[in-house]
């Protein structure tokens, strides 16, 4: 699998989903859990604490702006930035 090869080269994965079960059905199906989950099911604060409580995931609204400091915390922490 092309996904067990690259897997030492991955340091933050963000997944988009449009639905906040589908969140739970990939990170399954692929064995993965994300760092970061945004997208479409996330675009309310119910989509949010919906998918927060189904994964144990930092879910993000990323086209608001106010999300962008969460955002960059987890991206220095993850890419190992000072």
């Amino acid at each position: 699998m092309v996904l067990e090869d690259i897997k030492q080269q991955i340091h933050c994965i963000v997944l988009c989903a449009s639905y906040p079960y589908a969140v739970v059905g990939v990170s399954q199906s692929f064995g993965v859990t994300p760092d970061l989950i945004s997208g479409i099911a996330t675009s309310t604060t119910a989509g949010v604490e919906l998918v927060e409580k189904l994964t144990g995931v930092v879910a993000l609204t990323l086209p608001d702006h106010q999300y962008l400091p969460k955002l960059i915390q987890i991206l220095k922490a993850k890419l190992a930035f000072n």
